[in-house]
């Protein structure tokens, strides 16, 4: 275990490795395989450790070794030192209508990109996330578990905004679902006052979470279609096909109409 620590102190804490691969994600030369390899490196810093026999040779050092917190802490405020990077490519993607464009702003201002349309089942997504904004929430997520309080306030305040909007639409995206949820914890128990007004009332994820339950039920359907299906069973006892029944909405049949 020794040497598992030392062999991990000096691969990432006494090197400028981990400063590079955030150079090689900022400059976009192989912009998804560092964030890739910084959110699987933060994400073991939070971890216990995994039984020798679980591990395979080739991932020994993220699954056999567990940092010392000191090891954590000196690796920590690299990845706080870029915190406003990542949250600066968030909103620059967004701004830009595509994928995450990485490099200097001079190369992107004018770039156009042609918006894409996701038909899911229940709605229409405008613009897939793409794996590489997926991973860079991923890191803050891993950053507001490990060290909520000094992870927070260096998020730009525009990126809120963004994570807010994409929470809202990309609803079936679960690994980023998850990943924003982690961040909204931090932000009810570490956040302050401002910055839970900031979210919660100016950007609108309370009200959008409520119109989003509202909106839909548990099929993909709109509850007006349901209350709809609900009014013929009342009246003919059958359910008509092809619709969702009130009994798969997730709803409890309601006492009016």
């Amino acid at each position: 275990a020794a040497a598992r620590q030392q062999v991990f102190r000096a691969l990432f804490v006494d090197s400028d490795i981990v400063q590079q691969i955030f150079g090689l994600l900022l400059s976009g030369t192989a912009a998804l395989e560092s964030a890739t390899l910084l959110h699987a490196l933060l994400r073991r810093t939070a971890r216990p450790p995994m039984p020798f026999y679980q591990a395979s040779v080739c991932n020994a050092v993220f699954e056999c070794a567990a940092p010392a917190p000191c090891i954590v802490e000196d690796l920590l405020p690299v990845y706080f030192r870029h915190v406003g990077d990542l949250g600066e490519l968030l909103v620059r993607s967004a701004r830009d209508g595509g994928q995450v464009r990485t490099g200097s702003r001079a190369e992107h201002e004018t770039a156009v990109e042609p918006r894409r349309e996701l038909h899911l089942n229940a709605y229409i997504v405008r613009e897939p996330l793409g794996a590489l904004r997926v991973a860079m929430v991923q890191i803050l997520a891993a950053l507001c578990v490990v060290a909520p309080g000094r992870t927070l306030p260096l998020v730009p305040a525009a990126a809120w905004g963004i994570l807010v909007e994409w929470f809202l639409i990309h609803r079936c995206n679960h690994i980023f679902q998850a990943a924003c949820g982690r961040v909204w914890i931090a932000v009810v128990n570490h956040g302050g006052p401002q910055l839970q007004r900031l979210v919660f009332d100016r950007h609108r994820l309370l009200a959008g979470l409520c119109d989003m339950v509202l909106a839909e039920g548990s099929c993909g359907d709109c509850w007006h279609e349901v209350r709809a299906v609900r009014k013929e069973v009342d009246s003919s006892g059958q359910v008509p096909s092809g619709t969702c029944s009130p009994s798969s909405s997730g709803r409890p049949p309601s006492s009016q109409g």
